[in-house]
This record gives structure tokens, C-alpha cells and sequence, in this order.
């Protein structure tokens, strides 16, 4: 274990994704304990740095890489969930300023999308506290680049992937936060309330273990015989955030995740939180912010109050969605009525039209991979060979024969993959290029077909040009990908592309 570092992940999707970001971080000297957890704003990172479960693992890190500004920015621009700023603001600040004093080095990054205001008090208080950064959307905002992504959203795996790589690389270059003798942590008192340590009220807890290749949380499922109150220790406290699970529909994930979702409310003597959560892991920050606990605060199942805080993945609002009769509690995160509340928030506008300089000795914005490099090259690889996108095709009709079997043939992975080795392979350049396009390729196929799933295309022996079809599948491009396909899966794995590029043109 000599020379091993520890890595603390904390962020949303972005940090989640198999072969992204946290692929990258992993390398043989890095123990890595990622707590990241998708859809969830700076409130879920805040929550896992107070969790006592993670007590030790915080302690030992030696890097805590957070992001969580695309998840802010899109609940506060959702017309459904629309966060409000100052509860963004707020959160911000107290979630930096526990992370300053844990006098461990933090790397921030920015991923790009574009609400100034957000990102600016992100670059503002990594510039106070002196944590380091690495800022993409600076990144994409100075070399204008427009790059596709996966999903409107989330970078593609093989850019997200090198930039862990490349953080791991600089892992010792990363610096401690700046010293300040005259700072010093205002910051209320957090407590985290367990479900299983509520006053039961009402009904009979069913405690269970809910677990997947991630996860691991006790959970009690409350239905509508159910109703909690928070111990008397707890009066005064305001509620900022709750975790929920509601797991235990079979295949549920994803698309299926949002469609089913369950609703809470908290009730105290003078107002109502109605909330919704979806089916999966998810800490959801409460966006009253005067709500204080009392002596006959309750927490139970809704059946029929009107929601007033929605959640972006919740898609109650769909046609096909489905209300649960349950709602699955881990914990309720709780702030003191002491300490500072952030409640004077700068304006949108001021935040916007903040120019903010990041100390050179704190901005890692160098070690990010040459995307704008990576545009250009995927743009005249996409142009040159003219493929045709699944979502794009033309079913045609002539004398009544369908058309298209030419072009769903050159939409599949194996032409594609081989066309571009073979059109890659002509220069020095080409071969250095290979493995960033092949992977694009590989990437953008996979999301293509997850857009196109419910697609309903004749069958290609249907097609009048089925005969043509077949002859370009006896090519040497075709041929070549499927060779290349069926060697990452079944022989070398990851390493198919730089082998058998090698090996074989």
C-alpha cells in the first residue's frame, strides 16, 4: 500500500458514469471511494462530507475533487423545480467553507454549461479559500468550441476519462488551500437525522437494506399509515435537505426512474413542504428556507396534497408516470438556528457580470485534454465520410419496394469503425487520431441507438437494395470493424484499439 492516494469523489452524473471521469481516476496508485450520486446538486456533497459513515474515508484523502454546477444550474433554470438562487448561494457557501477547513487539498471542476451566475460563485469561492480548479466551460467559452456531447449534457467518456487520467498525473501539483488566520467557520451547526431515530407517531416502521454496484443504504419504507416526528433535540432546527431510495421495483433505472417517483410532506404548525423524489439514490435539497422544526413537526407519506417543491427527475407530470404507495427515508439533514445563513445573496446580474481571476498557481485549466483539437478532428472525420446517424435515416418507397437497407448497413458499428481506421490509416496523423475518433464513434453510436430504441424499421431483406446491402458488408471497412469489435470483446478488452490498430493496418 506503499505510495497509494486517496481520492474522494463527490459530484452527480458526471462522476458516476462507468467509463468517464472515475475510469480515469482509477489507476493502480489510487484507492478512489466515489460518493457521487446523479441528479443531485452541491447539498449531496455537502450531506456525504457530514455522514459518519464516511468519517474515516474524508479523513484520509489526500485530494477531494467535487462538481456539481451543471446540477445547479439545471434545477435552477427547470420551470418545474426552479431552485432558488439564495438556497444555491447558501449552500454553496457553507458546503466550501467546511471543505476549507478540512485543510485537505480540493480540486473543483466547472463542466461546461452556461449560467455565469452559478459558476461565478464557484470561481469565486475556490479564489477566497484557494482550492484548486479546473474551469471547462472558461475552457469551451475561450477556444469556442461546440463540441457534441453524449446527451446535450455529459461530456463524452473518452474526454472525461483522459482528464481524470491527467489529474492523476498532477496529483502532487494539486495545492493545499490558502492560510488565512483570520477566517474562521461561522457556519451553523449540521446534524444528520436518521430515519430509524424519528419518533413513530403513527404505524409500524419496515426497516430494509437497499444495495446495487454502488450503493449501500438502510432505508423505512413509510406508506399512508405512517407518520414520524423529530425528536425534541431537534426543535428549532431547520430542515435542508432529505435522502431518499425509493428502490424495489424490478429494472426500474434511468427513463424508468423518473417515471416513478413518490411524494412526502413536512408539516409544522404554520406551513406544508410537499415533495417529490424519484425511484433512485437521491438527496434533495428543501427549498423553504424559513421551515423550523417544532415540537409536532411531522414527516409522513402524501396522498393528495398539492406539491411545492418538485424535483427535476421527478416526472410526475408525464403521461405514463407512476405514483408509488411509499416513500423509502434514509435521513433528513438538519442546520442549527445559530451560525451564518448566507441570507444576503448578491444578484443575478452582479454575479454575471463578475469578472473573475482564478491565481495561477490554482487554476489547472492546462492539464485539460486538447478538446478543441479533438472538434476539429471529429468534425472532418464526420464530413469526409459523410455517415449516416441512425435518427437520421429515410425510409424510401419505390414501385413500391422499400428503400434504405444500403444506408442502415452503413450505420452500423462495425462499417463505421472500420471506415475510419482504413480512412485514418493513410497518415502519421491519422494513426495518432485513431483512438479519440474510435471512441467518439463508439460513444455517439451507443447514444444514438438509446435515442432510437422504440424505432420501428422494416426488416433489411424487405429492402430492394438488400443485394446491394450485403456487398457492403463483404467490404474490407465492414469487415475490418466487425475484426475489431469482436476482438475488444472477446480477447483483449480495452486494449483491442491500440493492438489491434497496430497489429493489423
Amino acid at each position: 500500500m506503499n505510495g497509494i492516494k486517496n481520492i474522494v469523489l463527490l459530484g452527480g452524473s458526471n462522476s458516476i458514469i462507468v467509463d468517464g471521469l472515475q475510469k480515469g481516476l482509477k489507476q493502480n496508485n489510487i484507492k478512489l471511494s466515489n460518493l457521487a450520486v446523479g441528479s443531485t446538486t452541491s447539498i449531496q456533497n455537502f450531506y456525504e462530507l457530514k455522514r459518519l459513515k464516511n468519517k474515516d474515508i474524508i479523513n484520509n484523502a489526500d485530494l477531494i475533487i467535487t462538481e456539481s454546477n451543471q446540477n445547479e444550474i439545471g434545477s435552477f433554470h427547470n420551470s418545474r423545480e426552479a431552485i432558488p438562487f439564495g438556497i444555491i448561494f447558501r449552500n454553496l457557501n457553507w458546503f466550501y467553507k467546511e471543505l476549507y477547513f478540512l485543510n485537505k487539498k480540493v480540486l473543483v471542476i466547472l463542466f461546461p454549461l452556461n449560467e455565469q451566475a452559478i459558476n461565478n460563485i464557484h470561481r469565486k469561492l475556490c479564489r477566497q479559500y484557494g482550492f484548486n480548479i479546473i474551469d471547462l466551460q472558461s475552457y469551451y467559452d475561450n477556444n469556442q468550441i461546440t463540441i457534441e456531447t453524449m446527451d446535450n449534457i455529459h461530456q463524452f467518456n473518452f474526454i472525461t476519462r483522459e482528464l481524470g487520467e491527467n489529474i492523476v498525473k498532477h496529483i502532487k501539483d494539486f495545492k493545499y488551500p490558502r492560510k488565512d488566520k483570520n477566517l474562521y467557520n461561522d457556519n451553523p451547526q449540521f446534524d444528520i437525522v436518521s430515519a430509524q431515530d424519528m419518533i413513530v407517531v403513527e404505524g409500524s416502521l419496515t426497516i430494509d437494506t437497499l444495495k446495487n454496484s454502488m450503493y449501500e443504504e438502510r432505508v423505512c419504507k413509510i406508506d399512508e399509515t405512517i407518520k414520524l416526528k423529530f425528536p425534541l433535540k431537534f426543535k428549532n432546527y431547520y430542515p435542508i435537505a432529505i435522502h431518499t431510495w425509493n428502490g424495489g421495483i424490478k429494472n426500474a433505472h434511468g427513463v424508468e426512474g423518473g417515471l416513478n417517483y413518490s411524494s412526502m410532506a413536512l408539516c409544522n404548525k404554520d406551513s406544508l413542504i410537499v415533495k417529490e423524489s424519484n425511484f433512485l439514490n437521491n438527496v434533495l435539497e428543501i427549498h423553504k428556507s424559513n421551515f423550523q422544526i417544532d415540537e409536532n413537526t411531522t414527516l409522513y407519506y402524501n396522498q393528495k396534497e398539492e406539491t411545492t417543491e418538485y424535483f427535476i427527475s421527478a416526472w410526475s407530470y408525464h403521461p405514463n408516470s407512476n405514483k408509488l404507495s411509499y416513500l423509502n427515508l434514509i435521513a433528513v439533514f438538519v442546520a442549527k438556528n445559530d451560525g451564518n445563513f448566507y441570507t444576503q445573496c448578491p444578484s443575478l446580474d452582479e454575479l454575471r457580470n463578475e469578472n473573475i481571476e482564478i491565481p495561477n498557481e490554482y487554476n489547472f485549466d492546462w492539464i485539460i485534454p486538447p478538446i478543441k483539437k479533438y472538434e476539429e478532428i471529429i468534425a472532418e472525420y464526420c464530413k469526409m465520410l459523410r455517415l449516416v446517424p441512425i435518427n437520421s435515416q429515410q425510409v424510401m418507397t419505390t414501385n413500391e419496394k422499400i428503400l434504405g437497407a444500403k444506408d442502415r448497413v452503413k450505420s452500423h458499428l462495425a462499417y463505421k469503425l472500420g471506415a475510419a481506421m482504413i480512412f485514418n490509416s493513410k497518415s502519421i496523423l491519422g494513426y495518432i487520431r485513431m483512438l479519440y475518433v474510435l471512441s467518439y464513434i463508439k460513444e455517439k453510436h451507443k447514444q444514438d441507438l438509446d435515442l432510437n430504441s422504440n424505432l420501428k424499421l422494416p426488416k433489411l431483406e424487405d429492402c430492394a437494395d438488400y443485394n446491394e446491402s450485403l456487398k457492403i458488408k463483404e467490404q474490407l471497412s465492414y469487415q475490418l470493424g466487425q475484426a475489431l469489435i469482436k476482438a475488444y470483446n472477446n480477447r483483449w478488452g480495452g486494449g483491442a484499439y491500440q493492438i489491434f490498430i497496430l497489429g493489423y493496418l
